[in-house]
């Protein structure tokens, strides 16, 4: 099962996520908003079909409500995360229970965000983008490391590689032909 495509950028649109809610309104609603930011939206009404749904789609996100017909969204979540295939793929919940107790539960339970309804939609676009391009970082991340261990030649020249990468993003050579210095102060 595909987690995350190797496309860079990947976060900001053409995601598929799974929404499961037994409320249809809310389902609807959700795939309207998620729809208009450009991501393939699925519903399903409750966690027996959210389980066969990810045996036949790629999905990557999962969109869901804490109270659940049959299988509640917390043992919906924990049963994704036993599974290795899933365990990075980004669990949200979004539900009208904003009781710290039913929080601190699902973070329990494995879930990456708990936003509670209503939401606007430009909360929940931000919230599911943020999501997703945090979990592209860390698949991009693993396929680095794969691709550094199977070369033990190679491995140092690679965390030199990626660091110095990093270093080139977080401080951009400078526009002019003056000499910069670094200072940093250690407290």
């Amino acid at each position: 099962m595909r987690l995350m495509p190797a496309s860079p950028g990947f976060g900001t649109n053409s995601a598929t996520l799974l929404v499961v809610d037994d409320d249809a309104g809310a389902r609807e609603g959700l795939r309207s908003v998620f729809e208009s930011a450009g991501h393939r939206t699925l519903t399903v009404a409750d966690a027996p079909a959210a389980l066969r749904l990810l045996k036949k789609e790629s999905c990557d996100l999962v969109m869901l409500d804490v109270e659940l017909p049959e299988v509640d969204g917390l043992s919906l979540c924990r049963l994704l995360r036993a599974q290795p295939a899933m365990r990075q793929l980004p669990v949200l919940v979004f539900s009208a229970n904003d009781s710290e107790l039913k929080k601190v539960e699902a973070f329990s339970a494995g879930v990456d965000d708990y936003i509670v309804k209503p939401s606007t939609p430009g909360e929940l676009i931000s919230r599911v983008n943020s999501h997703l391009n945090f979990a592209q970082r860390e698949s991009d991340l693993i396929g680095s490391n794969r691709e550094c261990a199977s070369s033990p030649t190679s491995a140092g020249a690679c965390y030199r590689r990626s660091n110095r990468n990093r270093w080139r993003a977080a401080w951009p050579a400078p526009r002019s032909k003056e000499r910069t210095s670094l200072c940093v102060r250690v407290l």
